[in-house]
């Protein structure tokens, strides 16, 4: 039995309210409990290295349970791979178009260029399979599974594209504060050049001058010089008599007051004395000697190993070397990761799914978790500024969504269902309704955190960008949820 519209609107809004008001609290917390841009700092370094890597690993390692499964869900990459083209490379040339400033344009693309392809979607199928049956039993647990295989792509291309692109900012910030700083060391280098002539042309003017009155004051000191050295001679005179009196007493004192030490004693600090005049090793020096011999030659076996890699690393390109750097980047590394234990059943079946190892796999789970809640409550501290904050005006920002939430799903929605209708994909629900999700997913909540990391200067920018498709987003899911399922049976 088919759901009505008024029962589809209230589950697409029970799918978005939860993550409304996460930022919601978020954004009072900046206001009032001091959740300032030094702490959402803090905050976005803790998710992109400990929350996020957990959920994606996790997510990675159980989401197929077969290998076979993997020859039915080669749409799913394609269909990720064209959805990150037509948003990224769609979104650079509206921003190009627009004119705005390259630092800027690249916040602007790398925000509206990848989708959130697993939080959005899994909320919608979870809401959506509480209120109706109409996609099967194991609906949920299918369209986990596609979701998540779906993600894997998108991995790639968000930390390999996307992280290399909004990188690009930091290394031309770099260049604009060396350049500024060297700039500043001329100007200073300019300006001491100038005193020194100065001082140097009054100077030669006075000399002539102050000639004579300095003759006068050196006769005056070196008479005042005589008299002090003849007065210094009679104290110190003086004082050597005292001098000498004191220290005949003394030596006597100590002769008759001399403390006789132990026999041990004497003779270890002989023995000690004598090898480290000898020349003889002690055994501190000899164990310390062989530490630094082992350490030495194994640092000789890895550099050997190492060199003709890195002869190779040399000769490559630098554009090349910066792209492979950011691609084993923590999340992308529990990526790889998580396939690896995938095609490894009888690895990850005991570590994470099933088995007294199994509570390994649930404390990753338990650790990736909080992910979403910690996203999103960094996202509406970042829209504390309102949603007019950042530098790219609201007019263009406003052309950016109408693109990314209005122009772009529609035609891919379009797409998606002639080739469901011809029978290009395979005849199966679930499949499709989370291929027409993945259409209308807002932009990716991770990229205000890579944002943070990489570009400060660009949160603002992208928390507005993020808070207007946001808001958009609950009238454009449930519109694509009504129509989905209305010509699901088609």
């Amino acid at each position: 039995m088919a759901m009505d519209i008024g029962t589809l609107i209230k589950v697409a809004f029970f799918a978005l309210i939860k993550l409304v008001f996460i930022a919601l609290m978020g954004f009072v917390a900046a206001r009032w409990v001091g959740f300032d841009t030094t702490v959402r700092a803090g905050w976005s370094r803790l998710i992109f290295t400990f929350f996020m890597p957990a959920i994606v690993f996790y997510q990675t390692a159980t989401a197929i349970s077969e290998i076979s499964e993997l020859k039915e869900l080669w749409i799913l990459p394609v269909f990720c791979i064209a959805h990150m083209i037509l948003e990224f490379f769609g979104s650079l040339l509206l921003g190009t178009l627009l004119r705005i400033p390259k630092l800027d344009n690249r916040v602007f693309t790398f925000t509206l260029g990848f989708g959130n392809v697993m939080y959005i979607p899994m909320a919608v199928i979870e809401a959506l399979t509480t209120e109706t049956n109409e996609l099967g039993d194991k609906a949920k647990d299918l369209a986990f599974s596609y979701i998540c295989t779906y993600q894997l792509s998108f991995m790639v291309g968000f930390f390999v594209l996307g992280y290399n692109y909004i990188n690009l900012n930091v290394r031309d910030t770099a260049l604009q504060e060396q350049q500024k700083a060297q700039a500043e060391t001329e100007m200073a280098d300019k300006i001491k050049t100038s005193d020194e002539k100065s001082s140097k042309e009054i100077a030669t003017t006075s000399s002539s001058s102050d000639k004579d009155s300095v003759e006068i004051v050196l006769e005056d000191q070196k008479n005042m010089t005589v008299v002090t050295h003849m007065e210094n001679e009679s104290n110190t005179s003086e004082e050597k008599d005292d001098h000498n009196e004191k220290s005949e007493n003394t030596i006597e004192k100590q002769h008759n007051t001399t403390v006789i030490p132990p026999h041990d004693n004497l003779d270890e600090g002989l023995n000690d004395h004598n090898s480290s005049q000898n020349g003889l090793p002690t055994k501190d020096s000899t164990v310390h000697h062989f530490i630094q011999m082992c350490s030495q030659k194994i640092k000789r076996v890895f550099l050997i190993i190492a060199t003709p890699f890195l002869f190779v690393w040399n000769k490559l390109p630098s554009i090349v070397r910066f792209s492979i750097k950011n691609f084993f980047s923590i999340p992308t590394m529990a990526a790889i990761l998580g396939i690896i234990f995938m095609l490894v059943k009888w690895i990850r079946d005991p570590l994470l799914i099933r088995g007294d190892w199994s509570i390994i796999g649930r404390c990753i789970y338990y650790l990736g978790s909080s992910t979403v809640f910690c996203a999103l409550f960094l996202l509406g501290g970042s829209l504390s500024n309102g949603p007019r904050g950042g530098n790219i005006p609201t007019w263009k920002i406003l052309i950016g969504l109408a693109y990314r939430m209005v122009v772009f799903p529609v035609v891919a929605w379009v797409a998606t269902y002639l080739m469901y209708r011809y029978r290009v994909l395979p005849d199966n629900k679930v499949m499709y309704f989370v291929l027409q999700l993945e259409s209308f997913t807002p932009p990716a909540l991770n990229s205000i955190i890579v944002v943070n990391v990489c570009y400060p200067k660009g949160t603002d920018s992208s928390s507005t960008i993020l808070f207007w498709c946001y808001m958009l987003t609950i009238v454009t899911m449930a519109v694509n949820i009504i129509v989905t399922m209305k010509f699901i049976d088609v």
